[in-house]
């Protein structure tokens, strides 16, 4: 009997067994069905199954079979490349003292069911070179590691299952996930052999535990709304990159039973997995920052919300210098009402991105991803999904609460639709920073150094981007562009195309080029241009308004409270009043001078706030005599987790040519950064254009150069075609009412050169009066000197 026969055997049995047994006999199971596997081996095998009966009496091993829980076989991988003496490895060479993998490899993998022919491509965007790693010994400083891990995570797709997906590491084996035909197939190597070519478990996963994610926020109408409109799906264009940073407490530590280094290699392992489920979102998830807690560094008990609430604390104080764009921890705590995770939804690109996972079993990796994609998911925006959200396969949906652990690996409709909202409101910008990678690796699908286009594999290609050559990641013959907004059919669009509509007046439309396949840069008007009137300043594309901040919390009838309110209660450094937190940690009270940067005060609008939020949220309505009137201060923060949610936004304007930034009423001036070109008299971008964020001129209609001097006599339609569309009637407002109450002047160049003209024969007139003063009274001295001496 072969060891083909006698897993088809078991299978069989297993499968009956599973049928008819209650569901705590699984385990019993297991072990029984691992006893006949060795048996078999002993007794019926032939030479060439020794090697196997040796391996399943590894600890490891029989450790490994009793966890899975469900069907398995045992199967052989075969690489399929010209250097067969190596067989499963795919270590290439060693550059710097690093050991670096093939970039493509093929696997062959026949299983009872299928045969597999896996096309590998690695995952170069996983961590990059400066990935930041420490470790928490216990009792002394952090431990930072320099040398990187060895870069062995692929993602792969399977010939014939245009579908399928699959993920792996290769430094020890194969193991890895395989998402094919609504089935997760799972592979492990068998620990203990030496050889090139050695046996695997494969096992087909199913699980009976139900996710239980903490979010407890309901769906509202307002997202249905959302769901159902037309938003633009302008989120998908271009690629975006979350980088994490991942930190590991020491229970879990201890329960890997592993060295420091080899955790870090199983956790790059889960967030590999993680980037395989938003793949197609366009979506990279890479790992810049790990630690790991020999000893704890903060307490973490048992109480999810609050053990989330001091792993924000300490992120703050401790990740806030790496740049990354959310951080997790995975905890080896087992949470009250058993509790998964928790997040914070809608705080990507902020401190407040973060979020903490259960993790129960360190043998199903798989598990511990999925929740932690589901988990990123919040921070990005998405929400629970609701029974009218549908998948394009399958009947639960990532962000489906309750459902059995990985039955899903797509998003809904409804979560696609809520990122492009987060991403489309400018709140994901740090999303499109790509990390610092290695060198260039053609088939990858991201655009790098060297590179006309980047498409992935030859399918991938001949399906999205018929216009680039997979193999030499070059533009085909007679090809002008590639992808993009302004590229169609491989030829470029005329540059008076629209490709980037305008999101409110401190933003700029922009149109192609006609020399490139992308839209241009998103830009807008310079921080500091006067908005809504002359109620705010332009910041970051944005006009962020009193007004408007406490409608996005109150509802539309809510206004900014009365100027008392942010005087006299944000001094006083209480939940309801203050400015955020300092070093320590501490709620901190503003300067009189901050006191409009600090908690957001309002009034009107509903009795409680119509934003909900992952956590309860505790408010405060507050009555004030002030002005020979009361009035209503209204304020909110979170009963468990920081106040930065309460608190004015940067770039508010604050008083006169200030904004607030970081809980400070700061000067435009100090914010800003160069100027745009000024013509012979002075005047910014010629007096016809728009200065952008980047110090160039967006030019009116009929005007053209780089300061927009040059008048275009044929009225030719370029980049410029629309700006004064857009623009005419908010500049119009803008100059009408460049004051703030009665004396507020907008913060202008050419303004500023007159006001300094004006100052200077102001000042020589003053000189000039004063010097004839100062030789009038010496007249007058000489003069009474002369009457009053003797003569």
């Amino acid at each position: 009997m072969t060891s083909t026969q006698s897993w088809k055997i078991i299978s069989f049995l297993q499968s009956r067994l599973e049928a008819h047994w209650r569901p705590g006999c699984r385990s019993m199971c297991c072990c029984l069905l691992f006893f006949f596997l060795v048996w078999v081996a002993g007794c019926g095998a032939g030479p060439g199954d020794a090697g196997l009966r040796m391996l399943l009496q590894n600890p490891h091993n029989q450790e490994l079979i009793t966890h899975l829980g469900t069907r398995y076989e045992i199967v052989n991988p075969i690489q399929i490349r010209q250097e067969w003496g190596r067989r499963l490895s795919t270590r290439s060479d060693r550059v710097n003292g690093t050991i670096t993998h093939l970039p493509q490899t093929s696997l062959f993998i026949e299983t009872y069911q299928y045969k597999l022919h896996l096309d590998l491509e690695l995952n170069t965007n996983l961590f990059p070179s400066t990935l930041v790693q420490f470790i928490y010994e216990k009792g002394g400083p952090p431990l930072a590691l320099q040398e990187l891990p060895e870069n062995c995570y692929y993602h792969a797709t399977i010939r014939n299952y245009p579908e399928a997906s699959a993920a792996f590491t290769t430094c020890d084996g194969i193991r890895g996930i395989i998402l094919i035909e609504d089935q997760v197939l799972l592979l492990h190597p068998l620990q203990g052999s030496h050889s090139d070519n050695f046996p695997h478990l494969l096992y087909h996963y199913s699980s009976d535990q139900l996710l239980n994610c903490a979010v407890t926020n309901e769906i509202d109408s307002f997202l249905e709304n959302v769901v159902h409109s037309s938003l633009q799906d302008n989120g998908l264009q271009g690629n975006k990159f979350i980088e994490m940073a991942v930190v590991v407490d020491q229970i879990l530590f201890e329960r890997y039973s592993l060295p420091p280094r080899q955790v870090i290699t199983s956790i790059i392992e889960i967030i590999n997995y993680v980037d395989l489920v938003y793949r197609p979102l366009n979506t990279s998830v890479s790992m810049v920052f790990i630690e790991i807690w020999i000893e704890d560094q903060m307490k973490v008990d048992s109480g999810i919300g609050r053990s989330l609430k001091d792993f924000q604390e300490y992120a703050n104080r401790r990740i806030k210098r790496i740049s990354v764009d959310a951080a997790h921890l995975l905890s080896g705590v087992h949470f009250n009402s058993n509790r998964n995770g928790l997040a914070n939804l809608d705080t990507i690109c902020t401190v407040n991105a973060v979020g903490i996972t259960s993790v129960t079993d360190v043998y199903q990796s798989h598990i511990t991803s999925f929740i932690l994609a589901h988990l990123i998911g919040h921070n990005l925006g998405m929400e629970h999904d609701h029974s009218s959200c549908n998948c394009s396969r399958g009947t639960h949906c990532i962000m489906t609460n309750n459902i059995p652990y990985f039955t899903s690996t797509v998003f809904s409709r409804c979560s696609i639709q809520k990122y492009f909202q987060t991403l489309n409101q400018g709140y994901g910008a740090c999303l499109f920073n790509m990390p610092s990678l290695r060198k260039s690796i053609c088939g990858n699908s991201v655009l790098e150094e060297s590179e006309e286009c980047d498409c992935g594999l030859p399918e991938e290609c001949a399906k999205h981007d018929p216009c680039c050559d997979p193999v030499t990641c070059r533009l085909i013959k007679h090809a002008e562009c590639s992808s993009g907004p302004c590229c169609k059919k491989c030829k470029l669009l005329s540059s008076d195309h629209l490709c980037r509509v305008s999101e409110g007046e401190c933003d700029i439309p922009e149109f192609c080029d006609g020399r490139n396949g992308q839209c241009p840069n998103d830009l807008f008007k310079k921080n500091g241009a006067i908005c809504a009137g002359g109620l705010g300043y332009c910041f970051q594309g944005q006009c962020p308004l009193l007004k408007t901040q406490c409608q996005d919390i109150w509802g539309e009838d809510a206004e900014n409270a009365n100027a008392a309110c942010y005087e006299r209660l944000n001094i006083l450094g209480t939940p309801n009043g203050n400015c955020g937190f300092d070093k320590r940690g501490e709620i901190q009270k503003c300067e009189i001078e901050n006191s409009f940067c600090g908690s957001l005060q309002c009034s009107n609008g509903g009795k409680t706030p119509v934003a909900k939020e992952i956590l309860p949220i505790d408010f405060v309505v507050y009555k004030m005599n002030a002005e020979g009137a009361v009035h209503e201060c209204k304020t909110r923060t979170f009963s468990s987790t920081d106040l930065q949610h309460g608190l004015v936004k940067d770039g508010t304007k604050c008083g006169y040519q200030k904004l607030c930034l970081n809980q400070t009423c700061t000067s435009i001036r100090s914010i800003l950064s160069g100027k745009c070109p000024l013509e012979e008299l002075q005047a910014t971008c010629s007096g016809h254009g728009i200065c952008t964020n980047i110090n160039t001129c967006s030019c009116e209609e009929g005007w053209k150069g780089s300061d927009c001097s040059t008048e275009d006599e044929g009225l030719q339609k370029g980049h410029t075609k629309t700006i004064a569309d857009y623009y005419d009637a908010a500049e119009g407002s803008a100059q009408e009412n460049a004051h703030y109450g009665e004396n507020e002047l907008q913060l202008n160049p050419n303004m500023a050169i007159t006001v300094l003209a004006a100052s200077v024969i102001i000042g020589l007139i003053l000189v000039v009066i004063a010097v004839l003063f100062i030789f009038y009274r010496y007249l007058r001295i000489n003069a009474t000197a002369a009457e009053v001496a003797p003569k």
